[in-house]
């Protein structure tokens, strides 16, 4: 030991070294099994890890399958290859007829003839062009067919120029971008001395006509392009030039390769883990060895509680289509899940929606103007009957109505408007509805959309009014304009949905108000959520227009949902089961780490203690050696007698 000298049994012939060493392994013997029992609640600790790295893998494709019913998954097919359909979310399963009547065109107009492109001056002044909502003046200073051309293409107008040559003599053409009639090009030329461009229509704008459905019921629409996205709920159509004329039947069904995606992944992942836990479990007959978590009744629990969820029945579902088995997924004879892709294709052919509920966690509203949105882990499965939705007080959209006089047919004044604090170009010989289309252009920024009512703010006529983009108590229409009096009429004098103003009229917003289940609920625009029992966390989409009783939502939690919440628990970090277990282990560990610290100071204090006495013994006996010596000598030297 270091700072204690040795000599090693060199007077006593000891091996003092060998003694101690023997002495030390005997008192280390202890140690070894405190050791040997750190190391078995290491690999405990590994094996619990692994556990829980198993368990996240089930519990993620358990996650994706209680999404089966948000994810809309559904296909679109036609019969016409001009008229390609995709489905996205919100489509519905069905048949639908589609004829094109006519496809939109791209307004365009033509300049008179001139006899060069870079010559002739077309004056000074400006060139507003109006297309699209938008107003883009552009100046112009001595420039000639090319230069304005050019002007035009760089200025970011919603129109493409070209020059075209005939005979030797230039036009200028503008096209609009955006087909339709919406897109239609209205240019107000200001110029001086030159020749300036007087534009003639070269092509109308139109829209596209498509007729939905066939006989005497059916309908002609119209829309301002050639991809339609709201003509079949959830479907977009897209339209080939060679498409006039054409009838398609579109075909919208269950995309059900997502159930059997799902279905089998998730299958995998929880046999992966049934066979980690036969492993962790081990028990070998002939040699006696176990897996580091034999016994373990909380693995078995834990192994039993997601086999019985698995397999139990889902409350609130109908009978024919409330568990897994009814599907194809079973308990084998090996201890580990099958499941018949047969029978689960058959199932998902035969009544897809009922399907995705068994797994999902979703709610279904019986009446159409509720919708279910979502839910969190404080919401219980309600029963076959559903939780009953009443309402108390629909929600509104803020509303001003500029009710001093109607819109004007063409505006007389250049104007400039801010609403809820965007700003708004109107000019001088706007008509009605490129006001109308210039206030919409900017909903996004303003989020107020504009229309044509009564000087109500309801039904048809030509005043104009302001509308809210979205509901609620929180949401309001501010309006200014830059002129006192005439033009849009809303004046210089800030007015509002609360205060509009003499002469106008003006609503303020409102959230919806309820009882879900008899408790109630908090209003949020349309968004109506339980804030106590069992419909904690449920929120609803609200569309109703007025207050009355609609009917109930059942809420369910299919073999996804319950399996991620299950595993939500067992799997949470800080306080979930296997975080609990790891916790007591650590617990353990640090309590055999301080053990085995006093142990081994005590083995070097004991080991210290014998060799300095050993030392000391030592020591003894090389004193007791040189007196013997001595004595030895001074007998040698004594005289002999004769006697």
């Amino acid at each position: 030991m270091s700072g204690v000298m040795s000599i090693g049994g060199l007077v006593s012939g000891l091996d003092v070294d060998e003694i101690l060493g023997k002495l030390e392994a005997v008192s280390r013997q202890p140690m070894a099994r405190l050791q040997q029992r750190r190391s078995a609640l290491q690999a405990q600790q590994s094996a619990w890890q692994a556990v829980s790295t198993r368990l996240l893998a089930i519990k993620e494709k358990a996650a994706a399958l209680s999404r089966l019913g948000a994810s809309g998954a559904m296909a679109a097919a036609s019969t016409e290859s001009t008229i390609t359909a995709s489905a996205g979310a919100g489509a519905v399963a069905g048949h639908y007829t589609v004829t094109v009547e006519a496809l939109a065109t791209n307004h365009q107009l033509i300049s008179q003839a001139y006899t060069d492109r870079d010559t002739t001056s077309l004056g000074s002044g400006t060139y507003t062009i109006h297309a699209q909502g938008t107003t883009t003046e552009i100046a112009v200073n001595e420039l000639t067919l090319t230069g304005l051309r050019d002007a035009i293409n760089g200025s970011g107008a919603d129109v493409s120029a070209f020059i075209v040559e005939n005979d030797g003599a230039y036009h200028l053409v503008l096209s609009a971008k955006t087909a339709g009639t919406e897109g239609a090009i209205t240019v107000t030329p200001a110029l001086a001395d030159g020749t300036a461009p007087a534009m003639v229509e070269l092509q109308a704008a139109a829209d596209t006509r498509v007729t939905l459905g066939s006989g005497a019921n059916a309908i002609t629409l119209t829309r301002d392009g050639t991809t339609l996205t709201d003509v079949i709920p959830g479907v977009t159509l897209t339209l080939a030039s060679a498409s006039v004329g054409k009838t398609a039947t579109i075909t919208v069904s269950g995309n059900n390769a997502d159930v059997r995606t799902g279905v089998s992944a998730f299958v995998t992942q929880v046999n992966a883990f049934l066979d980690a836990v036969t492993q962790l479990s081990s028990y070998d007959a002939d040699t006696g060895e176990t897996g580091v978590l034999f016994g373990n009744a909380r693995l078995q629990q834990i192994k039993g509680e997601l086999l019985t969820a698995i397999t139990a029945q889902i409350g609130g579902l109908t009978t024919g289509m409330n568990s897994a088995v009814q599907v194809g997924i079973r308990l084998g004879t090996d201890g580990k899940l099958a499941y018949d892709n047969a029978i689960l294709e058959a199932a998902v052919n035969t009544d897809r929606q009922s399907v995705v509920r068994l797994f999902s966690t979703m709610g279904v509203a019986s009446s159409p103007y509720v919708a279910y949105l979502s839910a969190t882990g404080e919401t219980r499965a309600s029963d076959a009957a559903g939780y009953a939705v009443q309402i108390t007080q629909a929600a509104e959209r803020a509303r001003l109505t500029i009710a001093g006089g109607e819109l004007p047919a063409t505006l007389t004044d250049d104007e400039t408007l801010t609403l809820n604090g965007e700003t708004i170009t109107l000019t001088a010989g706007m008509t009605r509805g490129q006001v109308i289309a210039a206030i919409n252009a900017k909903t996004a920024g303003s989020r107020v959309t504009a229309t044509l009512t009564g000087a109500d703010g309801t039904g048809t006529g030509n005043y104009l009014t302001l509308t809210q983009a979205e509901y609620g108590a929180t949401e309001y229409v501010r309006a200014i304009s830059t002129l006192a009096a005439g033009g849009t009429g809303i004046g210089s004098t800030l007015i509002t949905a609360g205060n509009p103003g003499a002469g106008n009229v003006g609503r303020a917003g409102k959230d919806v108000a309820g009882i879900i289940n008899g408790q109630a609920a908090t209003g949020a625009g349309q968004v109506l959520t339980g804030s106590d029992g069992a419909v904690t966390g449920l929120m609803l989409q609200v569309n109703a227009a007025a207050p009355g009783d609609f009917g109930a939502v059942t809420f369910t939690r299919g073999v996804g949902g319950v399996i991620d919440s299950l595993l939500e628990y067992v799997t949470r970090a800080g306080d979930g089961t296997i975080s609990n277990v790891q916790t007591t282990l650590d617990a353990n560990i640090r309590s055999l780490d301080a053990t085995l610290a006093r142990e081994e100071a005590s083995v070097t204090r004991e080991i210290a203690r014998l060799r300095a006495q050993f030392n000391a013994m030592e020591s003894a006996l090389s004193t007791y050696q040189n007196q013997s010596a001595q004595l030895s000598n001074l007998i040698a030297g004594l005289p002999t007698f004769t006697l």
